[in-house]
């Protein structure tokens, strides 16, 4: 019996300036502060539905290994994770014309609830309205809260490896 041909996938157009220019905003200003904490740089995709670009998603990724060792207890360590397993920070924005943060979470997992598993729960008011600011603004405190929640000590590894690549 004779296959029926698949149908055609129709193509999705290319993101809109504006959503380009969002994904753009949030790697200008997370990308120095992510990096220094042994993530890669923001990976910045796009949600479609209908056709349309819905949301904004930039996804930090760092080695679950190496992320587990210069901060114990940030997230769930898994004892049986595959070789090249990676912890993640997700942020999304809807792609308006007055863009505002729709989601972050780490690992899976949303702030709120890393914040009470790791008693950090005096950062909560950091993220208090967070997604209610415009994004420039939203952005600044998030850089804020993930520099106070991810603190590099001067004997951490991160830092030491940034200050063998300023030699």
């Amino acid at each position: 019996m004779p296959m029926e041909p698949r149908p055609a996938l129709a193509p999705t157009p290319p993101p809109p300036e504006d959503a380009v220019a969002v994904g753009s905003r949030i790697c200008a200003r997370l990308d120095p502060i992510m990096t220094a904490r042994g993530f890669q740089r923001g990976q910045v995709g796009f949600g479609v539905e209908g056709g349309m670009v819905t949301c904004v998603s930039v996804i930090y990724c760092a080695s679950q290994a190496d992320f587990s060792s210069r901060f114990p207890g940030v997230v769930d360590e898994d004892d049986d994770a595959w070789l090249g397993a990676c912890t993640d920070l997700t942020v999304e924005a809807a792609p308006v014309s007055d863009p505002r943060l729709t989601e972050i979470n780490l690992d899976g997992q949303v702030f709120g609830d890393v914040l009470r598993e790791v008693r950090r729960e005096d950062l909560l008011p950091r993220l208090e309205g967070l997604h209610e600011v415009p994004l420039d603004a939203a952005l600044d405190r998030l850089a804020v809260f993930v520099g106070a929640l991810l603190e590099i000590t001067d004997d951490s590894p991160t830092s030491q490896e940034n200050d063998d690549h300023d030699e």
